[in-house]
């Protein structure tokens, strides 16, 4: 595994644990992606799912135990997932939220993490 993203993983969760929300992009595919809409769960992609963009979403919290299963390749199994809030509404997932196993990062399926530390540093007017 790529140390760095094991310490993003870290990192992430330690955030996660300090009530501080964390957010990143996701590569989608439409395999899995599919068996997400009716599903609380978005497996690893095959090798064969193809890749059709990215998806920002926000991360809730964790869980080590969670497993994933990928429906079409029942070989792809997973165990540690992050559970997350998608943007697409209440008819994605479990009425929008869903969770997304860590191999989404360790094995670079992820991109761009974010988190914000201090309120004070947002300028809130921009929004209104």
């Amino acid at each position: 595994k790529d140390r760095s993203k094991n310490v993003v993983l870290r990192q992430a969760k330690t955030l996660l644990s300090r009530n501080r929300p964390v957010m990143f992009g996701v590569m989608a595919y439409f395999g899995t992606w599919q068996q997400f809409v009716t599903s609380d769960r978005l497996p690893y992609p095959s090798v064969d799912d193809t890749l059709f963009g990215a998806h920002n979403i926000a991360v809730m919290g964790y869980d080590d135990g969670i497993t994933t299963e990928n429906a079409k390749n029942p070989g792809i199994k997973t165990r540690g997932a992050f559970h997350i809030k998608n943007s697409y509404g209440e008819e994605w997932g479990d009425k929008g939220y869903g969770w997304i196993p860590y191999d989404y990062l360790l094995k670079h399926q992820s991109i761009d993490w974010w988190t914000i530390t201090k309120q004070e540093w947002l300028d809130m007017s921009v929004f209104s």
